[in-house]
């Protein structure tokens, strides 16, 4: 995307050609797979549980999941949870009635800073 906007960007100030290409073909050689898989912390908190993967992931999860999100399943969160359980972690999962996505935090499970404050303790 960068090389095929190089005429677009070149108009913006600041703008220097051999970044992109220096970023294009580091890019190339990046190991993409394995940067992918650090986005899906279920798969490392799994890999812990197994054995398989060597990570120091948090010892406490907070999810909190609505009935009515139209952008995540309640068994995304539900599944994060278990694994962080399976890893040895502590896990805290509430699933609100009739909530969207983003509407969760502090109906009747308490707020997230509420819940910092007591695993601080």
């Amino acid at each position: 995307m960068l090389a095929a906007n190089r005429e677009r960007y070149a108009e913006l100030e600041g703008f220097d050609g051999c970044d992109v290409d220096e970023y294009v073909a580091e890019s190339g050689r990046a190991d993409v797979a394995g940067q992918t898989r650090l986005y899906n912390a279920t798969h490392l908190l799994l890999g812990v549980a197994a054995g398989t993967v060597q990570a120091d992931p948090a010892r406490h999860w907070r999810v909190r999941s609505g009935t009515a999100d139209e952008h995540t399943a309640f068994t995304v969160g539900f599944n994060l949870c278990r694994a962080a359980e399976m890893a040895g972690c502590a896990a805290d999962y509430s699933l609100i009635w009739n909530a969207g996505h983003g509407e969760v935090d502090g109906d009747g499970t308490g707020s997230f800073v509420q819940w910092v404050r007591d695993i601080c303790k």
